[in-house]
């Protein structure tokens, strides 16, 4: 679970990172 979560969370982060560039 901590893992999935810790995915999921990479996702949103690289998707975060992509719209400030």
């Amino acid at each position: 679970v901590a893992t999935r979560l810790g995915c999921e969370k990479l996702e949103e982060v690289t998707a975060h990172d992509m719209a400030m560039e």
